[in-house]
């Protein structure tokens, strides 16, 4: 697997703060930088995976990090590309490998 964690990707965690006017700000600070395995899904496996992976474009596979959320974000070092994580998989259970689903847009929590 190792061979396959291609992609340098940084996880990303919002952080709030206040301007000088009081206004709220949000910026994203790294959390951490690891090697991935970026897949996007098909259609078809979206659609078979089941209604939980809807809004899931991306697959990223990582290292097992602790403290990883869904309310954190994954930036590729290449190009930028911002993907919002939905869902994590710990793969097997082992705190070894861990799957992100990630959807390339942000759905806001009503």
């Amino acid at each position: 697997m190792i061979g396959k964690l291609r992609h340098r990707v940084a996880i990303e965690q919002e952080y709030r703060n206040r301007d000088r006017q009081g206004g709220a700000v949000t910026e994203w600070t790294v959390f951490a930088d690891r090697w991935a395995k970026v897949e996007q899904l098909s259609e078809a496996a979206r659609f078979y995976a089941g209604s939980d992976m809807t809004d899931t474009t991306h697959k990223i596979t990582i290292r097992y990090t602790e403290n990883v959320t869904p309310k954190m974000r994954v930036r590729l070092h290449k190009d930028n590309r911002v993907f919002y994580i939905t869902g994590i998989d710990n793969l097997k259970e082992s705190n070894v490998y861990m799957v992100l689903r990630c959807s390339a847009t942000r759905r806001e929590k009503a």
